[in-house]
């Protein structure tokens, strides 16, 4: 801690200028489908995301690298709302995706610091006229 200022002093940083990033384009196609009927909604989507590069992170310089490997997204994500009442409500929604990198010219799985988790949620939730409550479960 800098005695003179109270702050603490950092030690390693990472700076923009010295970042050798150039931009990474990325396309996305979706495909969903909305359903409500009464007191149930439902909605789905599959989707495909791609890009032309990726980055990494250096752990021991705090540095964000480029690579020119490929990265692609796809996978499943959807959400079931039951309405209980006027104000309360129940429901689930869920995320499968796999991420993947382009390495020597075939795809592997992107390791669990870069790639994008898949997820399960349920909730339960009360809704007034300007506040709501919202208890939920994520895996």
């Amino acid at each position: 801690m800098n005695s003179r200022t109270g702050n603490w002093d950092l030690k390693k940083a990472v700076s923009v200028e010295d970042s050798p990033l150039d931009g990474i384009k990325t396309k996305q196609v979706e495909w969903g489908y909305r359903f409500g009927n009464g007191a149930l909604d439902a909605q789905a989507a599959l989707f495909y995301a791609w890009s032309d590069k990726s980055i990494t992170f250096d752990p021991a310089t705090l540095a964000v690298l480029q690579q020119d490997d490929k990265k692609r997204n796809y996978g499943l994500e959807g959400q079931l709302t039951y309405r209980l009442t006027d104000a309360w409500q129940i429901g689930a929604n869920g995320l499968l995706m796999r991420s993947q990198q382009q390495v020597d010219d075939h795809w592997v799985k992107q390791d669990v610091t870069s790639a994008s988790p898949s997820k399960l949620d349920a909730f339960v939730g009360w809704q007034g006229v300007s506040q709501s409550v919202r208890l939920q479960g994520i895996r």
